[in-house]
């Protein structure tokens, strides 16, 4: 409910300041050269990460757009994770580490207080679920098609370096212990994952 239903503040009103005539109605022109100079602020003097240009067209909507959007990504991320460690929803017996990720995954996140952000949660939220659903798709015993693995593993690693990088090295670490020859699609994966990396932290 906080999530969806909290207005723009903090960093949402930072990359809506070249927005403001627009969003205020004093401006009817379509700002697409405001798009571009926050973009370009940005780039030039943040970071150049994937969430932040795709969350700037989303500050010309209504909150509650963006941020359903993030809330069902967070929201599948978070039964991906107990999927992930075996952990079943449905017993009584799984109420503990249920209770535990769900503390977690509430006040142990960066920020926590400043989830309600819609540039947060495209930072955080979308991140997460763009994580598991990559680590779903490394583990997977089914055989998934090795582009869609390595455009999951890209925008992985262009949509955010907190997630991205831990990531990259976590899978390869496994993958060297492991010792084992991975499918396609894994070697797909990592190498998007890769590239995304390396692109986004050149920047």
């Amino acid at each position: 409910f906080s999530f969806v239903c909290m207005p723009r503040y903090t960093d949402d009103l930072w990359y809506a300041f070249e927005l403001h005539d627009y969003l205020e109605g004093e401006q009817y022109r379509f700002p697409f050269t405001e798009i571009a100079n926050t973009w370009k602020h940005h780039f030039l003097n943040d970071n150049a990460r994937l969430s932040n240009i795709v969350f700037v067209p989303f500050l010309l909507l209504p909150k509650w757009v963006g941020s359903i959007l993030a809330t069902l990504l967070f929201g599948y991320a978070v039964f991906g994770m107990l999927k992930l460690c075996g952990v079943g929803t449905d017993s009584a017996r799984n109420l503990f580490p249920v209770s535990v990720v769900l503390f977690l995954l509430a006040f142990a996140m960066p920020w926590y207080d400043s989830m309600g952000s819609e540039n947060l949660q495209f930072n955080y939220l979308i991140s997460m679920g763009l994580s598991v659903a990559a680590l779903s798709a490394f583990f997977s015993e089914k055989k998934m098609f090795w582009p869609i693995a390595f455009l999951l593993g890209l925008l992985l690693g262009l949509w955010h370096e907190g997630f991205g990088v831990p990531l990259l090295c976590g899978i390869g670490v496994y993958t060297v212990v492991r010792r084992k020859i991975i499918k396609a699609s894994q070697v797909a994966l990592l190498i998007g994952l890769l590239g995304g990396c390396v692109c986004l932290m050149s920047c």
